[in-house]
């Protein structure tokens, strides 16, 4: 069985919300909050989330277009198709927002696949998808930015940290240079999350809420809540995973 909570939410100073989430063909996008509770037995579930990035207002359309494409061809079996899965969805993003004449626009996206007892852990981007282990964050996704110009540093405590350009993404070329794909064994439990709370919350404090919090809704509301306490300078989604058995 596959349990989760999701929510995503609009955080204090933006005047929408370009993150979304989906899963298992149910997808979420242009909502000022929204929180989800789901399980299910199958053996199969595809569950993913996106931060549309870019100039223009209209990078939630690329968050739609990418999680349509995905919601449409969920069936993944290898790395393979998975690798193909997501270079398409790219090539279809980018074709639509050229299309309907939005080529600023732009979004990540970071996904977790159960299929029977194999995980496909994928992104391209900045969001994240850490494994849980006895309460300890693995890093599991790799963020597309040069290691070399990340800084951590922030220029007050309750600001985000000053990263560099994102190297890719989707929709912003009708090809990507890398898909960033890993096929787990052993790992049952998940956090996947928008930059809106790993650029406020340190993995410490994301620790600490996980120790406090044993529950996935208190875990996932929690997140939020200290994220938008730390100033809530950008959209944020989060969603909690567990898989038993």
């Amino acid at each position: 069985m596959l349990k989760l909570y999701a929510i995503t939410d609009i955080g204090q100073t933006r005047e929408s919300n370009q993150d979304g989430f989906l899963v298992d063909g149910i997808h979420c996008e242009n909502s000022s909050h929204r929180e989800i509770y789901y399980e299910t037995d199958s053996q199969y579930s595809h569950v993913a989330l996106c931060d549309g990035v870019g100039s223009t207002i209209y990078a939630i359309d690329a968050v739609r277009f990418a999680q349509e494409y995905i919601c449409n061809n969920l069936l993944i079996n290898s790395e393979e198709e998975l690798d193909m899965l997501v270079r398409n969805m790219n090539e279809s993003v980018y074709n639509s927002l050229q299309t309907v004449n939005k080529p600023d626009a732009a979004c990540t996206i970071a996904g977790v696949i159960v299929n029977d007892n194999r995980v496909f852990v994928y992104n391209i981007g900045d969001s994240i998808v850490f494994s849980i282990n006895n309460g300890y964050l693995d890093k599991q996704t790799t963020e597309d930015y040069e290691d070399s110009l990340f800084g951590e540093q922030t220029s007050s405590e309750n600001e985000m940290r000053i990263k560099p350009p994102l190297l890719q993404s989707i929709g912003t070329s009708s090809l990507l240079e890398q898909v960033h794909i890993k096929c787990l064994q052993d790992c049952k439990s998940f956090l996947m999350c928008t930059d809106g709370i790993t650029d406020l919350l340190s993995l410490d404090e994301i620790e600490e809420i996980i120790e406090k919090n044993k529950n996935l809704k208190d875990i996932a509301k929690a997140c939020i809540k200290s994220a938008n306490e730390k100033g809530g300078y950008d959209n944020a989604t989060i969603i909690v995973i567990e898989i038993e058995g």
